[in-house]
């Protein structure tokens, strides 16, 4: 019951024409993109009568924010919304750290069981129950320049990994990713400027001590 209920704001992700979730894994760094194709057709007309309410779950979809987090909920995806003459195009995304994305809201709310390990390398798996078929297929992709040490992708081109949920597989849905950690980029960069910082202040004392003892000499 749990899932059930986050999964109610992330139904419509799933309805329309198509669905495709991307993710692309950096060095602590984890991109979630999701692009929904909604054919106007499936928005409900208004009521001719006022005491008759439409089923419309799709405008309050189009118009609400909605979390990025799980359990958090002071975060939201970045959101575009594009009207085309037969559809509406939906742009979900957010960037989370290894820390944050063992808490994304879509992996949570769509998949029975979710599991993220960012130990020695980043490791992926999402099996079980697909709660969030509402279209023929649902299209994951995983994109990463990081090394891949194993992978149970549906097919692969170039560094995207693809899987596909349909009928046939929703109910027993397998994706497995786990992908090296590559070059912590970002920690080399911060530990350079604080040694470098360092130097400088080291060199700067020096210099200050030598010409401060150099005066000194030459007065006397």
């Amino acid at each position: 019951m749990k899932k059930i209920l986050f999964i109610i704001p992330l139904i419509l992700l799933i309805s329309g024409c198509s669905s495709t979730y991307n993710l692309e894994i950096g060095n602590d760094s984890f991109k979630e993109d999701i692009d929904i194709k909604i054919d106007k057709t499936e928005i409900p007309s208004e009521s001719l009568y006022e005491e008759i309410e439409t089923d419309d779950q799709i405008t309050p979809f189009l118009e609400e924010n909605h979390h990025a987090f799980f359990s958090k909920k002071d975060k939201y995806y970045n959101k575009k919304v594009i009207y085309y003459d037969d559809y509406i195009d939906v742009n979900l995304s957010y960037d989370y750290s290894s820390s944050q994305f063992k808490d994304a809201n879509s992996l949570n709310s769509c998949f029975e069981n979710f599991i993220f390990d960012d130990g020695e390398s980043y490791y992926i798996h999402v099996y079980g129950n697909f709660y969030c078929l509402y279209a023929d297929e649902f299209i994951v992709n995983i994109k990463t320049n990081n090394k891949v040490i194993r992978s149970n992708a549906t097919s692969v081109e170039g560094n995207i990994y693809t899987w596909i949920i349909n009928n046939d597989n929703k109910y027993d849905v397998d994706i497995e990713l786990e992908v090296s950690k590559g070059f912590p980029w970002k920690n080399i960069i911060k530990y350079t400027i604080i040694l470098g910082s360092i130097v400088i202040f080291v060199f700067g004392a020096i210099y200050y001590v030598y010409n401060k003892n150099k005066r000194t000499n030459s007065i006397d």
